[in-house]
């Protein structure tokens, strides 16, 4: 009898022990609100490694009329690209083409609110735009690398 009691209290602790995990990985973390998502990858992640509009209108030094037309044109793009990730009529390689020209008509509007200096220090702060060497680059800086024209 004394053998089935010791058997039965192993098992019992073996299970709580087993199940604690199970329990603890369901739990939600206490500074998150409810639903939001996170860890690498996640929506959250991508975000947090994104700076903000007013940091970036902050550290380019924006007067208030770029900022404002900033902020609009950011919000502008990043709206387009929510419904084009949304979007599921269009294949892979349309979804991309299309990204591609979503990027470039804001770097264009951005180039009509940023001087050339904002303009490339603003690239070096986002992800993605340094990985492509001259994306965007302002026209001061095309022109420089034009060959200049022989003068006789």
């Amino acid at each position: 009898m004394k053998l089935n009691q010791t058997i039965a209290l192993m098992a019992l602790v073996a299970g709580s022990f087993l199940a604690s995990p199970a329990v603890q990985a369901q739990d939600a973390p206490k500074d998150k609100p409810p639903g939001a998502q996170g860890g690498p990858g996640g929506p959250a992640g991508v975000a947090a490694r994104r700076p903000n509009v007013d940091k970036i209108a902050k550290d380019l030094g924006l007067t208030e009329e770029q900022t404002t037309k900033f902020k609009a044109a950011r919000e502008d793009e990043m709206k387009n690209m929510r419904e084009l990730r949304s979007n599921t009529t269009l294949s892979q390689d349309e979804k991309k083409a299309k990204a591609k020209t979503l990027r470039e008509a804001g770097i264009a509007k951005m180039k009509e609110i940023l001087t050339p200096e904002q303009l490339t220090k603003y690239q070096t702060m986002m992800p993605g735009q340094r990985t492509r060497p001259g994306a965007g680059a302002p026209p001061a800086a095309a022109e420089d690398k034009a060959p200049a024209a022989k003068k006789e």
